[in-house]
Parts: structure tokens; sequence; C-alpha cells
């Protein structure tokens, strides 16, 4: 862990160092790496592709880490905005609301991910669905503010509130 961290300081040198420990087989080496490459931010934009095919990872904590690193590069948006997108889809929550988060950082960037994102709005899960929402708007195009505007019009304030709920009126 402290390596890795350590590595952010050397900056773009410490890129290829950093994929061999992505793709080292160990799970911890891998999370520090993921973390280590999203604090170099653009200058780690040739751990793309390895970052992206870290969705297929065993562990949870990896494709969080990974999830979280495709934000915070950036770049190339295309390749990161694809690769979150599909993590929307993950079996964990952690990593569906991850996604979210970090399609936030990508701006009008990641307007290629609205469609789903419009689905994680459905999500059973309420964290995944408010930073599905909140990615819409810093997405901020016209698709993505309808499909915001439309969530919030037909959720009220909470989408899970029915009449089977105690509370209801």
């Amino acid at each position: 862990r402290a390596a890795a961290y350590g590595l952010t300081a050397v900056g773009a040198p410490a890129v290829p160092g950093l994929l061999a420990a992505l793709e080292s087989g160990q799970e911890d080496a891998a999370a520090f790496a993921a973390f280590a490459l999203g604090e170099l931010r653009e200058a780690a934009a040739a751990a793309v592709p390895a970052l992206a095919r870290l969705q297929a990872h065993a562990a949870v904590r990896v494709r969080a880490e990974a999830v979280d690193a495709l934000g915070r590069i950036g770049s190339p948006a295309e390749a990161c905005a694809a690769a979150l997108a599909a993590s929307l889809q993950d079996e964990s929550a952690q990593v569906r609301f991850m996604a979210g988060l970090s399609l936030s950082m990508l701006g009008t960037a990641g307007e290629p991910a609205v469609p789903a994102l419009v689905e994680a709005l459905d999500d059973e899960n309420r964290y995944v669905r408010a930073h599905a929402a909140e990615a819409l708007h810093y997405i901020g195009t016209t698709r993505a503010k309808d499909a915001l505007i439309g969530f919030l019009r037909a959720s009220r304030w909470c989408p899970t509130t029915t009449p089977a709920n105690l509370f209801y009126p």
C-alpha cells in the first residue's frame, strides 16, 4: 500500500510498474495499483484498458478501486464511459454506486453512459439510484437532464415510497 501510494509522487514513469502490479494476480497489489493509477489522473490513461478488464475480477474491492480509478483518469473518455456504464450492471452494489459516482467525474464526456444510468435509476439500492441521478446532473446534456427530470417527477422524493409503507399518507 505504501509503495503504491509513494509511486503516485513519481507520476507517469510509475505507470508501467503499476500496470504490472495491476495484472499480477494478487488482490492487494491490484487494488493498491488501481488506487495509485487513479491518483495519477490523465497521466495514467494508458492503464484504462487494464482497469476496464478488472471488471471481471473476483474481488469486489478490486473492481471498486478500478471503477474509481477510471473516473479519476477520465481519458480516453469514450473508453472510461463505456467501462463505467458496464460496471453499473455489477453484482455488487458497492461497485455499481462507485460507477455512478465515477461517471459524475466525467462530466459531459459521460454522455455515452446515459442509457445505462437511466437503467440504474431503477436499481434496488438507493445509493446506486442517487449516484446515477447525480451523474446525470453532472453530465448535463439535454438527454441526461431530460432523464433526470423524468426520474424526479415520477419518484416524488423517494422512488421506493408505496402505499404499503407505514408512513405513506
